[in-house]
């Protein structure tokens, strides 16, 4: 089975649902853009009034077994953004702080709505990383842990490249 098996666009709809969940931007969602369901959305909107009102949140997480995380991003102008705060609600509607552990987002596209600024600086980052063989490693996707997936495209071609690769894009969007 393909990765591109598991993301789910209905007509426009955005998200990237995986086996146990769906991520997504809170623009889509808040745009009505998104592919998530009548229930997920519900339990969207009743977590986040729940939060602490200085939370300022970009993505969320919304597990099968209605748990959600809100995941504040550090940056959506870099190529693989990673959680720099977030909020976790269990099951119950027990909130706790999320862990930060740094995990990277692949295909950032599929999570963010094509009206957004962004989505087309991801989407080129995305066919760039397919068209250079960055998105499939011995039939795994890529890892979400920065320091393996330098070890994995360090496979496929200098770290040095794909760094010039990645500035090449930016350079395209006007992104530092």
């Amino acid at each position: 089975m393909n990765f591109s098996d598991f993301i789910v666009k209905e007509e426009n709809r955005v998200g990237k649902r995986l086996r146990d969940g769906v991520y997504v931007h809170a623009f889509a969602i808040e745009n009505d853009e998104s592919n998530l369901k009548d229930k997920e959305i519900e339990l969207y909107h009743r977590r986040k009034e729940q939060l602490p009102k200085d939370f300022v949140f970009d993505f969320v997480f919304i597990g099968n077994d209605n748990t959600i995380r809100f995941m504040r991003m550090n940056s959506l102008t870099v190529p693989h953004p990673h959680v720099e705060s977030s909020y976790k609600f269990d099951s119950q509607g027990n909130m706790m702080k999320g862990r930060i552990a740094k995990q990277i987002y692949h295909r950032m596209e599929t999570m963010i709505s094509p009206s957004h600024p962004t989505y087309t600086f991801h989407k080129a980052v995305t066919d760039w990383e397919e068209a250079n063989g960055l998105l499939r490693f011995d039939g795994k996707t890529p890892s979400g842990s920065a320091n393996i997936y330098k070890q994995q495209v360090e496979t496929m071609m200098p770290w040095r490249d794909f760094e010039a690769g990645i500035e090449d894009i930016k350079k395209k969007f006007s992104i530092r």
